[in-house]
């Protein structure tokens, strides 16, 4: 019996030293790792793993194994694993941070996972992403708040309690964005407080979602600044979301100071088409071209703002309005029109469903406003359009709507003028 037990010694002695393994397949993970969520193009899902010191030195995903911190890292201050993953393929981002005498080093290594793992590449993974990749900010709950998202302080303290932007950091030491692959793609969002009540279904209310880099908020007033950026470009809202207050900072961040219609063909400088898809039943879209306002919720009325978001000039921006959950498309504009933004109200269990399409007519060197409305009654799938005199009774009702106060518990009843029918 002595002897089985000095057997079994080394490897309890090796245990102890290595801490406990992580399987990344395992569901639930084991308590000692925080967890991060994002995503990113194609239906792709991220995660980052984030162990507690010292808790676990060795990731498997099933059988292959990811990292191991050896005798050399044994002064290593942080170390993360990050999954992007698809239904087809998997790529592993491992990082262990340690400090040297004269610097910290951060030792990377990227695996990509089919039926079997292999090493890979930054050029590999990048087009994998095939554009940015999207983290949740929850502003109500800083112990959810992914390690590259920095809350920092700036001049408008007064006004916000605080304010984030993406930053590449470990342990508080920020390293070079560049130092991580396809890293200057990566956004904020959605952005929402886990504060304010639900919806019936339990998801989390007022939440943002766009190609976000840096957010203040104001938790007594529930208002954001957010800049939102495409490639080089970079543009900058006013969002009120208990109102439905979506607004460039200023006129010429609008997307009407973009929009070019009567430009001619030999105007080099202007983009001549940019098609978006506006999909007021899909959850979670993030768009480049768009920052979407999602469920606002007002008693038992819901309600969403889809705001188009133009970086550069452009003749003709073709917009499409669809539901996707009702496989139908609403609207398509013509080659003379810009849709500015699109109102969504309904009804929670399937209840009545309204659309308001905000556009700008091109005709005659001038260009005009005007309003469409589209209304789905209960049972069906398809959107019929409203008669002009309808329209402004629903704009009305829907602005009475947003003046009504967020409900301070989930079980608030509606109140009579929410009543769009």
């Amino acid at each position: 019996m002595n002897a089985f037990w000095l057997l079994l010694l080394p490897a309890a002695l090796f245990n102890a030293c290595m801490g406990a393994p992580i399987d990344l397949l395992e569901d639930p993970l084991p308590a000692g790792a925080a967890v991060y969520w994002g995503s990113f193009s194609d239906g792709g899902v991220y995660r980052m793993l984030r162990p507690n010191r010292g808790f676990v030195k060795r990731f498997y995903y099933g059988k292959f194994s990811l990292l191991t911190v050896d005798r050399l890292d044994s002064c290593y201050t942080d170390y993360y694993v990050e999954e992007y993953k698809r239904a087809d393929k998997v790529f592993i981002y491992n990082t262990v941070v340690t400090n040297g005498v004269f610097r910290t080093r951060y030792r990377h290594t990227l695996y990509e996972i089919t039926n079997v793992g292999v090493r890979s590449n930054k050029q590999a993974l990048s087009e994998y992403l095939n554009g940015p990749v999207y983290l949740v900010l929850d502003v109500g709950n800083p112990n959810t708040r992914h390690p590259y998202i920095k809350s920092y302080k700036d001049g408008h303290e007064s006004l916000f309690d605080a304010s984030y932007k993406i930053f590449k950091s470990y342990s508080g030491c920020r390293e070079r964005l560049t130092a991580h692959p396809n890293c200057n793609h990566y956004r904020i969002s959605p952005v929402f407080d886990s504060r304010l009540p639900v919806t019936s279904d339990v998801r989390p209310t007022c939440v943002l979602y766009g190609s976000i880099t840096d957010v203040m908020y104001n938790s007594d007033a529930h208002q954001y600044i957010v800049d939102v950026r495409k490639g080089m470009h970079m543009k900058t809202y006013y969002v009120e979301p208990s109102k439905g207050v979506i607004r460039a900072i200023s006129s010429a961040e609008a997307p009407k100071a973009h929009w070019q219609p009567f430009s001619g063909c030999e105007d080099d400088e202007v983009r001549s088409d940019l098609s978006i898809v506006l999909d007021v039943g899909k959850i979670r879209q993030i768009d480049e071209n768009l920052l979407v306002l999602e469920n606002v919720r007002k008693g038992d009325w819901l309600y969403s703002r889809h705001e188009v978001v133009l970086y550069e000039d452009v003749k003709v921006v073709d917009v499409q309005v669809v539901n996707s959950l009702r496989n139908t498309i609403i609207y398509r504009s013509p080659r003379n029109v810009l849709v500015t933004h699109v109102e969504r109200v309904v009804q929670e269990n399937d209840g009545p469903d309204h659309v308001l399409i905000h556009c700008k007519i091109a005709k005659d060197n001038s260009v005009y406003p005007v309003i469409e409305g589209y209304v789905r009654l209960p049972g069906t799938d398809h959107y019929q359009l409203f008669r002009d005199v309808d329209t402004t009774v629903v704009v009305s009702a829907v602005n009475s709507l947003l003046s009504v106060a967020v409900p301070d518990s989930q079980n608030a009843s509606p109140s009579p003028s929410m009543q769009l029918d």
